[in-house]
């Protein structure tokens, strides 16, 4: 391994402990709470090395929120693939994605609800922030093309506008999780169910509603 390979790596390395670091601090303490020494101090480095690396917790933040979109991406995209079925089983194979998304990895889950927290739309200007964009409507496009797919299979009803049904099913879907993510202990104990059990039921509702049955 070559002098420049080796730095590269350990540039790499030491930029993945850093994102590791502020997710936990993110996680932990929240998002407005954490301060660029925190996740220094997290990360085992002075502050003004942490800045040779990121320029402010905002570009730290979208880095974050970058990944676990390209995680909830890759998933999303896999459970598609590997679905041998119509149309409207890749729905139900998105929808248990999503389902141990939320199970499985909470902290990733965390991460992209930032996105609603952190991410205005002038950010899109930004390198970070188009960066977050573009992975949305990655996962965007991944429904897209399922309820194009049920409209060709005949597995699903006639859309008016695949697009923007998927834009919308992705809202419902998002705001959903953030809700659980933040008050999932509440409605256990208001309504004796767990977020698991309500997720399967708004997936239930949403890909029923458009099956052709016909």
């Amino acid at each position: 391994m070559g002098i420049l390979e080796r730095k590269l790596r350990e540039k790499e390395q030491r930029i993945q402990e850093i994102l590791s670091a502020a997710r936990v601090l993110f996680l932990s303490k929240g998002y407005g709470n954490t301060t660029m020494l925190d996740i220094a101090q997290e990360s085992e480095l002075s502050r003004r090395t942490l800045y040779l690396y990121f320029s402010s917790k905002e570009e730290l933040s979208y880095r974050v929120m970058k990944e676990s979109y390209d995680f909830l991406l890759n998933k999303l995209r896999k459970a598609v693939e590997e679905c041998p079925g119509k149309a409207y089983d890749k729905l139900i194979s998105l929808g248990e994605a999503y389902l141990n998304f939320y199970k499985e990895d909470f902290d990733q889950l965390v991460s992209t609800l930032l996105f609603d927290y952190q991410l205005v739309p002038d950010d899109e200007n930004g390198k970070e922030g188009k960066a977050c964009f573009e992975t949305i409507r990655a996962i965007l496009s991944v429904l897209t093309s399922v309820l194009e797919e049920g409209q060709r299979d005949v597995s699903l009803i006639t859309l008016e506008n695949p697009r923007r049904t998927a834009f919308t099913y992705m809202t419902m879907i998002q705001s959903t999780m953030q809700k659980l993510a933040v008050r999932k202990d509440w409605v256990l104990k208001e309504q004796g169910i767990g977020g698991r059990e309500i997720m399967e039921e708004m997936f239930h509702i949403l890909f029923s509603s458009i099956k052709n049955n016909s």
